[in-house]
């Protein structure tokens, strides 16, 4: 899945500079919306992979994690004394 996103995103790239020509505009729509695919299948994969991890009583690993990170610095910039 990781090789198709990143030929995709590597295609929609080379679109993008050629965006003046009608034809490359299509395909760009199109490749958007494969992207958008990959993309939601990815969030139903992890939705799946937690889940998964939850039922099995899996819990993550921090050790080496240089920062630690509470409920309340969840949504603010990481900046390592945390």
């Amino acid at each position: 899945m990781l090789g198709e996103e990143k030929s995709n995103s590597e295609k929609l790239t080379d679109l993008l500079a050629t965006a003046d020509d009608l034809q490359n505009r299509l395909q760009i729509r199109l490749h958007l919306v494969k992207a958008h695919s990959m993309l939601n299948q990815r969030i139903k994969n992890y939705a799946f992979l937690f889940t998964r991890f939850d039922d099995l009583g899996i819990k993550s690993d921090l050790r080496g994690v240089p920062y630690k990170i509470g409920a309340k610095g969840l949504c603010r910039v990481i900046d390592g004394n945390g």
